[in-house]
């Protein structure tokens, strides 16, 4: 009679499927995330601070609302997510920090965006500042006569005193310094009046530094550039672009005043976000109680 030899199974093999698998399916999602979800606003995140100052008249509250890095190229669903949620957030006043488009090609889009964003919010006051890429793009006063066409306050180194129902807020608006490789004009931050609560704007945070310098008084930074790294692994940014040293993304201290940092709405280079995803920053800003 033959002799029939039998083999031991090899467990190994099951294991390595499935681990193949899990792995495999790990890349499908990472890369759903990385060049659908996040990039498409799929995943818009709305972040909310208060932030209090005595110069606000007591009991009153000003709900402001921060947009920043739209990157349009065409208007499309991210677009529009965004405004459906400005429209449900019913602010008080909007700033927007620059980075409007990527390239000339875009200001059709920004053009859509702007009418509709105008059509939703009505006559709420919206304040703005430049970013890099309306520079790098060429259409920086392209970019300016579409945000005035819309009603659109843009600040350059300079400042307003704005009227919020029966509060006055100052804004104080400074060019991109990466936009155009000079360095703004902080001094005008001695011409602002304290009487006011202030709230600056920046594209780059880095710059913030400069702000305390002139000013100890102001109450809220509001900055973008950094799209909180864009790309994180493990937390960590892959890449940062100059004017991010520092301080790149969310909440944090420069001197005595809170500055935040948001993610921004876009995507700048590769149309890829992973473990960054936009963001809406709603700001309180309100009297101590």
């Amino acid at each position: 009679m033959r002799e029939v030899t039998y083999l031991p199974r090899v467990r190994g093999r099951g294991y390595f499927k499935l681990i193949s698998g899990v792995i495999t399916l790990l890349l499908v999602a990472a890369a759903l995330d990385s060049l659908v979800l996040e990039p498409c606003a799929i995943f818009l995140s709305t972040t909310t601070l208060s932030v209090t100052d005595p110069r606000m008249p007591s009991s009153k509250s000003i709900k402001l609302l921060h947009l920043t890095d739209l990157h349009i190229s065409t208007y499309g669903f991210r677009e529009m997510r965004v405004i459906q949620l400005v429209k449900s957030l019913r602010p008080d006043v909007i700033v927007m920090t620059g980075d409007y488009v990527s390239s000339k090609e875009g200001l059709l889009g920004l053009r859509e965006f702007l009418s509709n964003l105008r059509s939703v919010v009505g006559a709420t006051p919206i304040v703005s500042i430049l970013g890099n890429w309306d520079y790098w793009s060429s259409v920086p006063d392209e970019v300016i006569r579409l945000l005035k066409e819309y009603g659109v306050y843009v600040l350059n180194d300079s400042y307003m005193i704005l009227s919020i129902g029966d509060v006055k807020v100052t804004f104080v608006g400074f060019n991109s310094f990466t936009g155009t490789y000079t360095l703004p004009n902080f001094t005008v931050l001695k011409e602002v009046p304290s009487r006011y609560p202030i709230v600056v704007l920046l594209h780059e945070p880095a710059l913030s530094k400069y702000v305390i310098k002139y000013r100890g008084d102001v109450t809220l930074i509001l900055a973008g550039h950094c799209h909180g790294g864009q790309v994180k692994l493990f937390g960590e940014a892959l890449f940062l672009p100059e004017g991010c040293e520092g301080c790149h993304e969310g909440a944090c201290k420069v001197g005595n005043t809170v500055m935040y940092v948001s993610r921004g709405i876009g995507t700048s280079i590769l149309p890829v976000r992973f473990t960054s995803p936009p963001e809406i920053v709603i700001a309180y800003l309100t009297s101590p109680k």
